[in-house]
């Protein structure tokens, strides 16, 4: 975690913001701080400047609901697909995009009635990382949104960040080399099953002895699944 990093107690005494007043920015989607592994808050400087800009405002009298509208009406860059939209915009289920804004890939604002709006420009990082956590566990893909703050220095922070690249691409290799033999194996079994297509005889060994399933179905495991199960 970078050492420059705040908690919430020392960035209230240091925007004059109550830790209430903060979540409550954060809820309106204003703030995204960082977290540490045990969850907890952490802010950094652009962090602290926005808190400024926000506290000046609601002591020059603007609500500070007004504040954090207009301050997530100007940060929102046409944020206005909601979660439905864009899960079938990408083909990415809700539960899924979800937990990528737990892990901190997906920025979200809320509306006052609390309905979660996204970037429509997200739609392909969605699609990214949601196959990415069909891949890899969802605790390498929390590491792998946080690792590069965690670190005093970009040479540190790329040796380490590169480490974990390169355990990803290791394990999606090892997860083509078995689709690829699925696959392979698919065509097998397609061909197998193509042969049946004008038969007439009932599909089994008894009605059907001759059946080309029956006779080379060991060349697939997937005609195996069809014949055998």
């Amino acid at each position: 975690m970078n050492s420059n990093l705040q908690s919430i107690g020392a960035v209230s005494r240091a925007t004059g913001l109550s830790p209430q007043q903060i979540r409550y920015l954060e809820r309106f989607g204003v703030l995204t701080p960082d977290r540490t592994a045990g969850g907890r808050r952490r802010y950094g400087a652009p962090d602290i400047a926005l808190m400024r800009e926000i506290r000046d405002a609601w002591r020059g009298g603007e609500p500070l609901a007004s504040v954090a509208r207009r301050i997530a009406g100007r940060r929102s860059n046409n944020a206005s697909a909601k979660i439905g939209e864009l899960a079938s915009k990408t083909g990415v289920n809700e539960q899924r995009i979800r937990q990528l804004v737990e892990v901190g890939i997906l920025s979200v604002l809320r509306t006052d009635g609390g309905t979660r709006l996204f970037h429509e420009s997200d739609e392909t990082l969605v699609r990214i990382a949601a196959t990415l956590a069909e891949t890899i566990s969802v605790g390498a893909l929390d590491r792998l949104a946080r690792e590069r703050k965690g670190h005093k220095t970009g040479r540190e922070s790329s040796a380490h960040v590169r480490r974990l690249l390169a355990e990803i691409e290791a394990t999606i290799n090892s997860r083509l080399a078995a689709l690829n033999e699925a696959k392979s194996d698919l065509t097998k079994a397609t061909k197998l099953i193509a042969a049946c297509a004008q038969c007439l005889n009932r599909p089994n060994p008894r009605d059907c002895p001759d059946c080309p399933m029956e006779r080379q179905r060991g060349v697939s495991e997937i005609a195996r699944i069809v014949w055998e199960s």
